[in-house]
Parts: structure tokens; sequence; C-alpha cells
């Protein structure tokens, strides 16, 4: 499956961003990271602020690429996040392998009165622990489409 790269902190140019490769799973994405120590807001935790990036970078990619999908354009459309709700179960520690699963809840694509096209994703985040995995935290965003095809 082909990759859908994407640099989320603090843009998709800049250098020193978090490098969130994300690739297709059965109704959504998945990616794998390992988050340094300089996103800790106390050692050995990193900032609920990051992993609440992490979730907004891929709750997007993840709406835009189901749109995609579902009109068979050849590029994802711009969405942006309408709402995102983020509960952390477990603080998340740096230097460990993570892994961000999405899945498209819901799609709402009939654009009625004064509405645009969105789409419901949930994500949760996991340390990978050699079999199995640890949840750490777990999201619920609303994307919405508001423009044209984006540039990859």
């Amino acid at each position: 499956m082909p990759m859908i790269a994407h640099t989320a902190l603090p843009g998709p140019a800049a250098e020193g961003g978090l490098r969130l490769e994300s690739y297709r799973i059965r109704h959504g994405l998945q990616a794998s990271i390992t988050l340094d120590d300089k996103y800790c807001t106390f050692p050995g935790i990193i900032n609920g602020g990051i992993i609440s990036t992490l979730f907004d970078c891929h709750g997007n990619w993840t709406a835009a690429i189901a749109l995609m999908d579902l009109h068979a354009t050849p590029k994802p459309p711009l969405t942006l996040t309408y709402e995102l709700l983020v509960t952390f179960k477990e603080p998340t520690p740096p230097g460990v392998p993570l892994v961000v699963k999405s899945h498209v809840t819901r799609v709402q694509d009939v654009q009625e009165a004064g509405q645009k096209a969105g789409v419901q994703v949930d994500m949760k985040l996991y340390q990978a622990m050699g079999a199995h995995e640890k949840l750490l935290a777990e999201a619920n965003g609303i994307f919405k489409k508001v423009g044209a095809l984006r540039a990859l």
C-alpha cells in the first residue's frame, strides 16, 4: 500500500517536523512513530499537545483520503479540523515505538444548507509492545472539507 507522508509541527516543509508517515488500513490509516524526549513536558512524559497534534494530523489525512476514495478523485481534498476530543489513558513515554490507528465512522457527503462535507474519525494511540499494544490515548474528530484538491 502506498504511504501517505505528512509532517506535523510546525508545518509540512519544516525540518523539525514529526515526520508522521501513514499507511492505509481497512476503513482508515495507520502510522508508526517514535517521539524524542524533546517533546516531554515532564521527564518521561510526552506533552499532551504533541499527542493531540498527532491525532489532528492523522485524522485530517484519514478524512481527506476517505473523501478522495468516495469521489474517486486523483488527490484528496483540503480538510480542516472542526472538532477534536482527546482522552488520555496513560502517560506516553518517549523513545518507544508508537502506533496511531484511525477508523472512519461516518461520512457526511451531502452538503445541506450551510453545511460542509465532513468525516468523523475515531483514533487510538498505542505503545507497541511486541505482540500486543498498550492503549495510551484515544480521540474522536470531525474534519470538514473546505476546498478543492490539495497539492501533495
